[in-house]
């Protein structure tokens, strides 16, 4: 089943946008508590029961889209471009990153998101 994840989506018109462009295609929309981030990406798609706590939560809004085809994807985003409801930090899971904690993950698109904005900022 398809699925999104929303993490730290707090501001209410653009956590409704997103979650109505997703549900108009069909998938399953998801909000990650602060508490959950220690979880890996596979247990939060399988809505399993949080364990221990997060050291310390991130607050960076972050999409992560599990099981969406390559057309649907481009037409989420761009849906949510449009609505003006960009979010900066989002990928697909994959087989390596779905056994990743949400923090993990997080850490590694902000790295990832920083680099390309330093690369763009050099031109």
């Amino acid at each position: 089943m398809a699925t999104l994840l929303l993490f730290n989506i707090n501001d209410e018109a653009k956590r409704t946008a997103i979650r109505l462009l997703s549900l108009r295609l069909g998938y399953t929309v998801r909000d990650v508590l602060p508490e959950q981030q220690n979880m890996k990406i596979s247990e939060l798609l399988s809505e399993a029961k949080p364990v221990g706590q997060s050291l310390i939560p991130f607050t960076d809004e972050m999409l992560v889209m599990s099981g969406f085809p390559s057309q649907d994807m481009h037409t989420l985003l761009d849906g949510m471009r449009n609505n003006g409801c960009p979010v900066r930090l989002k990928c697909i899971v994959t087989e390596t990153n779905k056994s990743w904690t949400a923090t993990r993950l997080h850490k590694e698109l902000a790295a990832e998101d920083q680099a390309m904005r330093k690369r763009t900022s050099k031109k």
